[in-house]
């Protein structure tokens, strides 16, 4: 079997030395970036002033020579560290600056393909610097991970990343001031033992996962304290925060209000980021964010890699959450359902592991009677249990949906056939 990708994320604990060059080099990145999609937009700009009154033909003959590629990207990097005020390029390393041009090279194919905006700047109060190596990196051991330029520093998180050959790795400082490495790594998976099971899986609110053999896997709160007990901690520190932001800005008021009696500047705190008070709570809250979204992300990898060893063909529904959201009341709750997330998993993992998955329509699976195929209309979310009208049988909602996904599955596999 040909060998595959996959990403590791782990955090790394970099020395003071280290820190402040992962900072200038992020920076150094970002102000790249900047600068090519400067360069391109200005190009663009001229572009349409000179060809303004062209025809449509002239027009489109002239533009395939205004967008740079990565390669001419990449070339100009050499004079442009020559030039004067460009000094910080000069100490970034050279992989790095050529993923810059590879990335926006990316975006810009995306952008013209369609798939994607016309790329935008980044700044520094909006965007998590980060940089990438593309060879270079090596984890010596199940602690210690070597970058170019960098060193050694220790990391935590995936012991057996030693086992691993890596690809390239990206850089980055989050915003809860922790420092991150994402690994790309070659993997040769083996495909798991055949089971000869099947399963639907009906996605929920109450319940996070139900299968149509009646197995129902509750929402993370109702099983982990440590969820509960950071859900309570995120909500103080926000309170906290709110609080804090809004005496800074009436300190910032006071201030400005000072400088304009007194007709000259008038020393005090005229930013948000010159209250450390305020900083810290911020930190604080995104620290949470990021311990929550961690405990998520462990728990959606449990079920799925337990789904994937006890089932050889999954069926779920394709749903679409960004329209599900729209209903207001169970917006938060779909949202930390992760049920996109959760059908990710299981698609990369059936592709690794040899398993197979089936995605189908989610229309009437709540209607339909599993036993006797009877549409019996809509039903209120309050409604829980029901009887058929026709053959009587007694259904459970979620498990009656989740074995009409399984119907919908094995005849979609039937019709393939």
């Amino acid at each position: 079997m040909s060998k595959q990708f996959k990403g590791i994320k782990v955090r790394i604990y970099p020395n003071k030395q280290q820190a402040d060059l992962i900072d200038e080099y992020g920076a150094s990145a970002r102000h790249m970036w900047n600068e090519l999609l400067g360069m391109q937009k200005a190009r663009y700009d001229s572009f349409k002033e000179l060809y303004s009154d062209a025809d449509e033909e002239t027009r489109s003959q002239k533009l395939k020579g205004i967008y740079i590629s990565k390669y001419a990207m990449t070339y100009l990097l050499k004079p442009f560290k020559n030039e004067e005020g460009h000094e910080w390029a000069k100490r970034m390393p050279s992989q790095a600056l050529q993923n810059v041009c590879a990335d926006l090279d990316n975006a810009f194919k995306k952008f013209f393909k369609k798939q994607g905006g016309y790329p935008r700047f980044k700044s520094w109060h909006l965007h998590n610097d980060s940089f990438s190596f593309q060879q270079g990196c090596e984890a010596l051991d199940s602690h210690h991970i070597k970058f170019p330029k960098l060193g050694v520093m220790k990391f935590r998180g995936f012991n057996s990343l030693c086992e691993y050959k890596i690809k390239a790795a990206t850089l980055r400082k989050g915003h809860d001031n922790f420092y991150y490495a994402s690994c790309r790594v070659e993997h040769d998976p083996t495909h798991l033992k055949k089971v000869q099971r099947v399963v639907g899986i009906d996605l929920g609110v109450s319940d996070l996962a139900i299968l149509s053999d009646g197995k129902k896997f509750p929402k993370l709160e109702n099983i982990f304290k440590d969820y509960q007990r950071s859900q309570e901690r995120l909500k103080v520190w926000q309170k906290k925060y709110s609080r804090r932001r809004e005496h800074a800005k009436k300190i910032i008021a006071m201030t400005d209000q000072m400088e304009k009696k007194l007709g000259h500047s008038y020393e005090g705190k005229h930013n948000l980021e010159d209250f450390s008070n305020l900083q810290k709570t911020k930190v604080m809250v995104a620290r949470y964010y990021t311990r929550i979204a961690n405990q998520r992300k462990y728990y959606l990898q449990q079920l799925t890699t337990e789904l994937i060893r006890n089932y050889d063909t999954i069926v779920i529904e394709d749903l679409k959450p960004s329209n599900m959201v729209k209903n207001h009341r169970l917006a938060r709750a779909i949202e930390e359902a992760s049920f996109f997330e959760f059908r990710r998993e299981l698609e990369y993992k059936c592709d690794w592991y040899g398993k197979t998955l089936v995605v189908v329509p989610p229309n009437y699976t709540t209607q339909v009677c599993s036993t006797c195929g009877f549409k019996s209309g809509k039903k209120e979310l309050s409604i829980r249990e029901w009887d058929c009208p026709k053959c009587g049988t007694h259904h459970d909602r979620d498990i009656n949906a989740a074995k009409n996904i399984l119907n919908k599955g094995l005849n979609k596999l039937k019709n393939k056939k």
